[in-house]
């Protein structure tokens, strides 16, 4: 994970977003900034190896700082993705100053070692931003199962035509109220992809506890959405200019919560 790629990120997505906040008021957005390592599968112990090290040296320094909060998964292709959620434009800034003073952070030296370990399993890199869009995802009234049961999941890439991107979320709107008319148990999240390669395109997610798991409730979930879903399906495909499926596995042992800022100490009382 190179510190630059991070900021050169960082300021893309300033680049994207920061128009949007000088116009009149948005709601709430839920943002995603995305760092995708692209490793050699021979090498991807090392690589987990040299990224714990990094995660033990924040850890060490106690790095509070909410631009260091990584949500790792991996895809079964050997990328690994980093996940930091950002919770307003104002975070923006302080992504790409943050990662260019984490040298300092957990010293310098340590980090120019960690660096040196992990670059020669990395083929590659990539990176992306992404909203999460609540409005049109699915989430069951009673879910199936929690969000800790369900550490695997499959991501569907949606690579829609130029200029469909709002008939792609008018569909997916449909498609969570057929979910919810049928009560299927198992639900899904959108993500509309603001920067990246190949855009327009969406993520839609879905978890459970395995493949077997999802396989298994994925044919009677869309039994039961019966013609409906397969007349609404058949439409989301007229908008692609291709779909792919990638599964993968939440990471936490790879993942980086930052501790909460500690509180400022008491002063001393004065002697009067």
């Amino acid at each position: 994970m190179d510190l630059k790629r991070w900021s050169g990120a960082a300021a893309l997505l300033a680049a994207v977003l920061v128009p949007m906040a000088l116009g009149a008021q948005q709601p709430q957005r839920e943002f995603l900034l995305v760092y995708e390592d692209h490793v050699k599968p021979s090498m991807a112990e090392s690589y987990e190896a040299s990224t714990k090290d990094m995660l033990k040296a924040l850890t060490d320094a106690k790095a509070s700082t909410p631009s260091f909060e990584m949500m790792a998964f991996m895809y079964d292709d050997f990328t690994y993705c980093y996940l930091t959620p950002l919770k307003n434009f104002g975070a923006l800034e302080g992504v790409e100053s943050d990662w260019m003073k984490v040298a300092e952070t957990v010293g310098k030296e340590r980090w120019k070692q960690i660096m040196a370990s992990n670059a020669p399993a990395v083929d590659g890199y990539s990176e992306l931003v992404a909203e999460h869009l609540p409005a049109i995802s699915y989430a069951p009234a009673a879910p199936r199962l929690k969000e800790a049961e369900m550490p695997y999941f499959v991501d569907y890439y949606y690579y829609v035509l130029p200029g469909k991107e709002a008939e792609f979320k008018a569909l997916g709107k449909q498609f969570a109220d057929l979910y919810r008319s049928k009560g299927v148990t198992n639900g899904w999240n959108i993500y509309q992809c603001l920067l990246g390669e190949n855009l327009p395109f969406f993520i839609v997610g879905h978890d459970a506890k395995d493949p077997a798991d999802f396989a298994a409730w994925d044919q009677k979930d869309t039994a039961a959405l019966g013609e409906e879903g397969k007349a609404l399906f058949a439409k989301v495909l007229s908008l692609c200019r291709k779909i792919e499926s990638r599964p993968g596995w939440w990471r936490p042992d790879l993942s980086y919560h930052p501790p909460a800022p500690e509180p400022p100490k008491p002063e001393a009382p004065k002697r009067k």
